[in-house]
């Protein structure tokens, strides 16, 4: 099972009061099994903070590809360490990793190729209320000036949220007539989903693959049970499942359209994310070749030094659906910014972007 959803059986069973599980290694930077130290030991038994290990490893190592910095980068790096090393509890570890990830954006960003500008973590918090949206790309197109006006009108609000349309122009942008399905009753759609995000959609061959350490679909079930059995233990889901029959790919036809929340939203509390699939036509299962048009996490490795291809998504990025003049657009929110995608011919266009 991956480490995303025993994250989220982990969070579920907390709210319900009534963890049971045995404590899991997570996949930080470093080998968790030669973990001596407190704080290494902290950081893997939480996912959170796993996950903010590998983040900041990788920033570490393309922020070094400024040879001119790169001594400054290793002496704060030191005593980044030493800061770190000093905290007594997750809530400290996680800040001083967050501001250490923010201290070395810039010198991600002066090593980052112009035309991949934007596309690497840490530029802006899109959490963040109130932030005034710049168009970058789709300047005089309609469809993106009215998307920021939209936006200002809300008052630019957390993206993390749902979405919403201001009274001013809640004639010109529409969304779907979303369907909330039961998680026990759609529980193998729901398991399929969570698999396709451990292994890898840009990965041919991945989704045959086997964990033969952990059954997915009983994890699942064991989730969406307890969600069942005890709905008045708990105020807020954090997975939804929900589902609209729209023209996605604007070719004509109607598409069974899967939308899966996972997170809780709130003022110190994101989605980790919302993802889009397309269903085949019984709607019992994803379709996958129609589905990756809507997987547009494309983003800059610098330390590879290229940008890898769209055709993935994954933890941390929030898609959703709405209309414009009878045209489907879907959009990405990301930290790092806003792109607002079309599907037109079977081909996927990037037709605004705002940071």
């Amino acid at each position: 099972m991956s480490r995303y959803i025993k994250r989220r059986v982990w969070v579920v069973l907390l709210l319900f009061g009534c963890l049971a599980i045995a404590q899991t290694t997570q996949a930080a930077s470093f080998d968790c099994g030669k973990a001596t130290t407190n704080i290494d030991k902290m950081i893997c038994a939480d996912a959170a903070l796993s996950k903010l290990d590998e983040e900041l490893n990788a920033a570490y190592k393309a922020a070094l590809q400024d040879g001119k910095q790169a001594d400054s980068i290793k002496r704060a790096q030191k005593q980044w360490m030493k800061e770190r090393n000093g905290c007594e509890d997750a809530a400290c570890v996680k800040r001083v990793y967050e501001a250490r990830l923010h201290g070395l954006s810039p010198a991600i960003a002066a090593h980052t190729p112009a035309w991949a500008d934007g596309l690497t973590s840490g530029s802006i918090d899109m959490r963040e209320s109130g932030h005034p949206f710049k168009l970058i790309k789709g300047k005089s197109v309609e469809v993106c000036e009215i998307y920021k006006k939209n936006l200002e009108a809300l008052g630019n609000p957390n993206l993390a949220c749902e979405r919403k349309v201001s009274p001013e122009y809640e004639g010109l942008i529409k969304l779907p007539e979303w369907r909330k399905l039961d998680l026990w009753e759609n529980r193998n759609l729901w398991s399929q989903v969570e698999k396709m995000a451990r292994s890898g959609v840009n990965m041919p061959g991945r989704m045959q693959s086997k964990d033969t350490t952990w059954d997915d679909q009983r994890e699942i079930d064991k989730l969406a049970k307890s969600y069942q059995e005890h709905t008045e233990q708990y105020h807020e889901e954090v997975y939804k499942l929900f589902v609209a029959n729209m023209d996605v790919d604007n070719d004509g036809k109607i598409d069974s359209v899967l939308r899966e929340h996972s997170g809780l939203c709130g003022e110190h509390r994101t989605y980790k994310s919302i993802a889009l699939f397309v269903l085949d036509e019984k709607g019992g299962s994803v379709d996958l070749q129609k589905s990756r048009p809507l997987f547009q996490d494309s983003w800059y490795s610098p330390w590879a030094k290229k940008l890898e291809q769209s055709g993935t998504f994954s933890n941390g990025s929030m898609h959703d659906v709405f209309f414009y003049k009878e045209k489907t657009y879907f959009d990405r929110w990301a930290w790092t910014g806003i792109w607002i995608y079309k599907i037109s011919n079977g081909k996927t266009e990037a037709i605004c972007r705002l940071n």
